[in-house]
């Protein structure tokens, strides 16, 4: 029997134990697609007649900075462990 396990998480679990490497990877999945509805939203914020566009340009590439700065960092940790996990 499967369930749904966290916030807004779409993922099926299972009721036995995860992969830690799983969360992780899960994890960075819903970071980005948080991070994709915050700058869709922005640019969507930035069309009202009001907008300062070049603030909301600016708050665009501060946070696309923290996704790469976070993707970098896990993924090279993931990428570590992987071939640590391969060598097994």
């Amino acid at each position: 029997m499967a369930c749904i396990e966290g916030i807004g998480s779409r993922f099926p679990k299972q009721l036995s134990a995860r992969s830690p490497k799983l969360r992780i990877y899960e994890g960075l999945f819903l970071l980005n697609e948080g991070i994709d509805r915050v700058v869709a939203l922005l640019r969507t914020m930035g069309e009202f007649p009001f907008a300062d566009k070049d603030s909301v340009q600016c708050a665009v590439v501060e946070i696309e900075e923290v996704r790469c700065d976070m993707n970098a960092d896990f993924t090279e940790h993931l990428a570590d462990s992987e071939r640590f996990d391969e060598g097994h």
